[in-house]
């Protein structure tokens, strides 16, 4: 017995076969075009850029993976990037993109700026806090070399001054240290030591006096005028005996700028003195001079006889600090304990 469909039953059968052909076809289409897809980018990237896909493509694919139906027109297509790999949606998308775009180059010049700042980059601070360094560097190197060649050529005599003679100042102190320094100058060359410039304390009123009588002493014995072969001038103390250290701090810039201007106008070629307070500022503006290329000034300091076993504190300054050329002793005990010393014997 032949069973019979009904009409129905056959036309659904046809109907799902029908499907299941499109169904085929459209597979079949579908890998093809995302065969042609895949070809086409991988050229693309060859070639190092960026592609469009056609927008009806990519749309219908889409809406048939997803099972709706619709007309390509008017749907959104899709830009892919190869170089970051993202994917922007439509028109919006491309807008978003550009946006994206120019707020990281916004950032990037941000950031370099800043770099640029804290001196990891060439900026003008950067170029100019390294230019100002070097030439600190360079400054306090050239101060130093300097430092270190007035004090190795200090104590070698000049064979330039062996004939001429020199412009000398001679530091007086009160009490003994202005007979010694009268003492040491009855024994000196005074043609080979002129003019002299007498410097004391300007509380100090017997040292110039004394000074004053030798020379015209020697004036007399060589008939000539004191005024051309001698001069005497006061400097203010740095600090008076039984002064509080506070009130000296004024006293002494005082006395520093009263040396400066003393040693600008007298500019000696030697400076002799035996251990007065009074020698440390000049000393020390002399040794200024000579590191400066101002005015080259020989110091001789001579120590005096009542120091025995330790130096005084102005000459332990000129020794500590090799502002002396020479320092002189008049025991063998000090020449002991400081070799730089020279010993001489007792002068008085």
């Amino acid at each position: 017995m032949i069973r019979k469909h009904k009409p129905s039953s056959i036309n659904h059968v046809v109907t799902i076969q029908k499907e299941k052909k499109k169904k085929k076809e459209g597979a079949v289409k579908e890998k093809g075009r995302n065969r042609v897809r895949r070809e086409a980018a991988t050229e693309e990237e060859g070639r190092g850029g960026a592609r469009r896909c056609r927008p009806r493509d990519v749309v219908n694919a889409r809406r048939r993976k997803r099972g709706i139906a619709g007309s390509s027109r008017g749907g959104r297509w899709w830009k892919i990037r190869e170089d970051d790999g993202e994917r922007s949606r439509g028109s919006l998308g491309s807008v978003v993109a550009r946006w994206g775009t120019d707020v990281c180059v916004a950032l990037t010049e941000t950031l370099k700026l800043f770099l640029m700042d804290k001196g990891y980059g060439c900026s003008f601070s950067g170029v100019s806090s390294i230019a100002t360094f070097s030439s600190a560097f360079f400054f306090v190197t050239l101060i130093l070399v300097r430092v270190l060649y007035v004090i190795y050529h200090g104590g070698t005599p000049s064979s330039k001054r062996a004939l001429k003679s020199a412009s000398t100042l001679i530091i007086l102190g009160s009490g003994g240290h202005t007979a010694e320094m009268l003492n040491l100058l009855a024994v000196l060359e005074k043609d080979r030591f002129k003019p002299r410039f007498y410097i004391a304390a300007a509380t100090d009123n017997m040292s110039l006096q004394k000074a004053q009588l030798l020379e015209n002493t020697l004036a007399t014995e060589n008939a000539t005028k004191v005024t051309d072969t001698a001069q005497f001038m006061k400097i203010y103390r740095s600090r008076e005996v039984g002064q509080s250290y506070l009130t000296s701090i004024w006293t002494t810039l005082v006395a520093m700028v009263h040396a400066l201007w003393l040693m600008i106008k007298v500019r000696p070629e030697v400076i002799l003195c035996n251990g007065p307070g009074t020698c440390i500022p000049l000393c020390a503006i002399a040794f200024v001079f000579k590191i400066l290329g101002i005015k080259w000034s020989s110091i001789f300091y001579v120590e005096s006889i009542a120091r025995v076993r330790k130096l005084s504190l102005s000459g332990l300054l000129l020794y500590k600090l090799r502002m002396a050329d020479q320092l002189f002793v008049q025991w063998p005990k000090l020449q002991e304990q400081y070799p730089r010393a020279i010993y001489v014997g007792r002068l008085m």
